[in-house]
């Protein structure tokens, strides 16, 4: 039985701890206005501080590619064809992962907890 994404999400408690620490962070603010002689000086800005972060550990088997996932048995780290033993295109495909190691870097970059963008965006 295969669970929605909404309940994997609601089973984190990194997940769940985070979005009640956002909800409560947030708060209202006022412009600040000054008067200097005839001129009116008004400071009216928005800053916001956002992070995602990786709540979910790497599925080795649905979303690494097969020549970068080390329970299919491959190391590539020093591989030279004229010296190794070259696999067969089906002990490649009956490995565990998916058949593109090119939308992997994202899961192989980063664990459950790591912060992977930070941004803190003004307006005046």
């Amino acid at each position: 039985m295969k669970h929605s994404p909404r309940i994997t999400f609601l089973k984190k408690p990194l997940a769940l701890g985070i979005a009640t620490a956002l909800m409560a962070a947030t708060s209202s603010v006022s412009a600040a206005n000054f008067q200097l002689g005839d001129f009116d000086i008004s400071f009216d800005s928005t800053f916001s501080l956002g992070t995602s972060i990786r709540v979910e550990d790497r599925d080795w088997n649905g979303q690494v590619g097969k020549a970068n996932n080390p329970n299919n048995g491959f190391d590539y780290s020093l591989y030279h064809p004229a010296f190794n033993v070259v696999p067969t295109g089906a002990d490649l495909w009956d490995g565990a992962g998916s058949y593109s190691t090119n939308g992997d870097n994202a899961n192989l970059n980063f664990d459950a907890g790591d912060a992977f963008s930070t941004v803190f965006k003004g307006t005046h």
